[in-house]
């Protein structure tokens, strides 16, 4: 598969999400130290605790990657390393 393939694969799969409306956005995940808790909270105010989430970071954050981890149905990615798969794999998807 070309780049340009994988490209428009990438982009079919964020326009899919956007017209389900489970595409979310963050404009920051500041956290100080790590808390699984506090992104549980978030997750559940947000009401998407119940189906597998995916945030998509902008760049790798230990503090980010480690409370994001032990969440059931929450999974991580960076920017970078985002592909359709894990678009069409997660229900919501939450850009940060």
């Amino acid at each position: 598969m070309n780049s340009k393939m994988k490209q428009q694969a990438l982009k079919s799969a964020i326009s899919l999400k956007a017209k389900a409306e489970t595409l979310y956005g963050l404009k920051e995940l500041n956290m100080s130290e790590i808390k699984t808790k506090t992104v549980a909270d978030g997750l559940k105010n947000m009401k998407l605790n119940e189906k597998k989430t995916l945030f998509v970071l902008p760049e790798t954050s230990d503090i980010a990657t480690r409370s994001i981890r032990n969440i059931d149905k929450a999974t991580y990615t960076t920017s970078a390393q985002l592909n359709p798969y894990d678009l069409m794999a997660h229900k919501n998807v939450l850009f940060v």
